[in-house]
């Protein structure tokens, strides 16, 4: 969808647009339909040749674009500014039925489209703009941008805008593939507002633990704690996905904001460390004429149970029955506490969101940028993030929904002002 206009033929755009929104993702298309349906003449400029790329990857091309319930403590960071934005914006799933997008909830409470298709939704979002005369201008790379007298100039390569507002929607830094690259904290450099160092979030966990070559492309099920010294900084049930240098998964993926030095595997977490024990004797009573290397079999999959016996000093090819109670009693607790060094993760390219970013102490309560009123920020440019299960994105559509309206109700207000100092 390049260079789009989405108003009626023959309809020349404005010299300066009341609103210009930076970003065609998530948040900008949903700040830009509140701006539009509010009268607003809105443009949204995007650097990729179409709108919503990062989108249409999301839940695996299915877009689960919100959680029932939506758990706030499933949101990290400005936690604050994220609950009382949700709160003001809630029911993602009326919204979308509103712009026609059915939707339906799995076991996890992930809601996805009707049609299982991410490009059900952002087909919804672009028919709604163009309803609404929003303008796109795509391959429109911002390259920095100036305020004078209360109107904001948007300088493009080749192109400049003008505008009495201007939303910032451009994401943060994960997924650079997908045009996510900081250019919000760049643009935003030149005028002093902070910015908490962006780092991955939602990602793999490297680790150089030699075990991992020889589990790559298992998957177990545990319960995963993340350490930091002496330091439980939380856990997360799931399934956890082995690769050749890293932990995966999305319990692993929930604690990689936390950058832990450990991660603990807890592969029978509904058992004590004590039932461990017993269940161990008893499988070595039924299996005793076995090698050790069958032990396990039917409790882990035969390649974990093998590094689990190694782990605990136990050689394969020993007999079950020469097993000694020492050693039982450690793989009792390797099966319930698994320690995996871990090192913090560096790479965008791997991670779904951004930590880190505008801190609340930079906005007012409805994301305008207190150094520069008349900018607003939404979406993952601010310091706000989520765990996996389409909470994300439910930040996305509550933030640009609540910059859109606030850009257009500063708009309504003008008027008054002036009319009052008469």
């Amino acid at each position: 969808m390049k260079n789009v206009r989405s108003q009626p033929a023959g309809k020349e755009p404005p010299s300066c647009f009341d609103c210009v929104i930076v970003g065609g993702g998530a948040s900008g298309l949903a700040a830009a339909i509140e701006a539009s349906a509010a009268g607003c003449t809105v443009c949204v400029v995007e650097k990729l040749p179409r709108v919503g790329k990062k989108l249409l990857a999301t839940g695996n091309g299915r877009c689960n674009f919100t959680h029932e319930p939506l758990f706030h403590g499933a949101f990290h960071g400005e936690t604050a500014l994220a609950s009382r934005i949700l709160l003001n914006k809630a029911n993602p799933e009326e919204w979308f039925r509103s712009l026609g997008v059915l939707s339906r909830k799995d076991g996890e409470g992930r809601v996805y489209p009707y049609s299982n298709q991410a490009s059900a939704v952002l087909d919804a979002l672009r028919f709604t703009c163009a309803q609404n005369g929003v303008i796109f201008k795509c391959d429109f790379a911002v390259t920095s941008f100036d305020v004078r007298r209360g109107i904001y100039e948007i300088i493009g390569q080749n192109e400049r805008l003008r505008a009495k507002r201007l939303i910032l929607a451009c994401g943060g830094c994960a997924a650079p593939a997908m045009g996510s690259t900081g250019d919000a904290f760049s643009l935003l450099k030149p005028f002093g507002v902070e910015v908490l160092p962006p780092r991955p979030a939602l990602c793999p966990l490297p680790s150089k633990e030699p075990v991992l070559r020889a589990l790559k492309g298992l998957r177990v099920r545990a319960m995963v704690t993340a350490w930091r010294k002496a330091r439980k900084l939380g856990a997360s049930l799931g399934e956890v996905q082995f690769q050749e240098q890293a932990l995966s998964g999305i319990c692993v993926f929930d604690l990689s904001w936390l950058v832990p030095q450990e991660l603990s595997l807890d592969l029978l977490p509904d058992l004590e460390v004590q039932e461990v024990e017993k269940l161990l004797w008893e499988l070595l009573r039924t299996r005793k004429t076995l090698p050790a290397e069958d032990w396990l079999t039917g409790l882990f999959l035969r390649r974990i149970g093998g590094e689990l016996l190694k782990a605990a000093g136990i050689p394969l090819t020993a007999s079950v029955s020469e097993v000694h109670p020492q050693q039982i009693q450690r793989l009792a607790q390797l099966c319930k506490d698994w320690r995996f060094v871990v090192e913090a993760p560096t790479q965008f390219a791997t991670a779904q969101v951004t930590a880190g970013g505008i801190p609340a102490s930079e906005l007012s309560p409805d994301l305008e940028l207190l150094r520069l009123p008349g900018c607003y920020v939404c979406g993952e440019a601010v310091n706000v993030h989520a765990d996996c299960g389409g909470y994300n994105l439910s930040w996305a559509w509550a933030s640009g929904r609540t910059a859109g309206c606030a850009a257009a109700e500063s708009l309504r207000r003008v008027p008054n002002r002036k009319k009052s100092k008469r």
